[in-house]
């Protein structure tokens, strides 16, 4: 415990950590087909997933416009200089007393396209390998979220099955220390049954346990958890 709630042990080595309550189990209601919307939506592995898919679609975009003719438009504008004399030449060029300027149009035609084709069919094939991928990715969310959501189901029925345990073990108890003290019983007994309310205390702090650590993976598995 020392060493999460910080990097330096020596600030907490005489420091005695007490708990603030007592473990509880706080029902949450899971709905299973929103759990599914919200890992579909915020889980960080689809949107990373998603967004490389979105960047392999403008490859293929751009790998397939390599397959067509260019036409592109390209122009100049300066001054010169054409004097004898560095310092004259560089005076022209200040005054702007020799302009020039040019300007065309430059058309590019592929001929074989065998690179741009390959390219193309590349980028194609890894962008359908992707969103293969994708989907996927998809499908395991979804599994993981429906086994996420049966084990919170599950461990709260067990917390109260383990209460109840554990309340029925205390008030077995409490009618036996009754009897031995009114002479009807003897400590056999007694100590046999803080046993076993021993052990059903023990049985519910460890479903409490079990309980919150799935409530915490359930929220990991739909991306609710950063």
């Amino acid at each position: 415990m020392r060493g999460l709630l910080s990097d330096n042990l020596v600030e907490w080595q005489d420091t005695a950590i007490q708990p603030a309550g007592e473990l509880t189990a706080v029902s949450q209601a899971v709905q299973r087909h929103e759990s599914w919307q919200r890992g579909l939506a915020m889980r960080p592995d689809l949107l990373q997933a998603r967004a490389d898919l979105e960047r392999l679609g403008y490859i293929v975009k751009f790998a397939r416009n390599q397959l067509f003719p260019g036409l592109g438009a390209f122009g100049s504008y300066g001054h010169s200089g054409s004097a004898s004399e560095f310092s004259g030449a560089f005076s022209q060029v200040r005054q702007g007393s020799s302009p020039f300027h040019s300007y065309g149009l430059e058309m590019t035609i592929p001929l074989t396209c065998w690179a741009e084709r390959a390219n193309y069919k590349a980028s194609k094939s890894e962008r359908e390998q992707s969103e293969l991928q994708l989907k996927q990715l998809e499908q395991d969310v979804l599994l993981q979220i429906d086994d996420a959501v049966k084990v919170v189901e599950t461990n709260f029925e067990r917390v109260g099955t383990t209460r109840q345990a554990r309340e029925f073990a205390d008030i077995a108890l409490q009618v036996e220390q009754t009897k031995m003290e009114n002479g009807k019983n003897t400590s056999f007994f007694v100590l046999q049954l803080q046993r076993d309310l021993t052990a059903a205390r023990s049985e519910e702090i460890r479903a409490l346990a079990e309980y919150n650590r799935a409530l915490a993976q359930f929220a990991l598995c739909e991306g609710s958890v950063f």
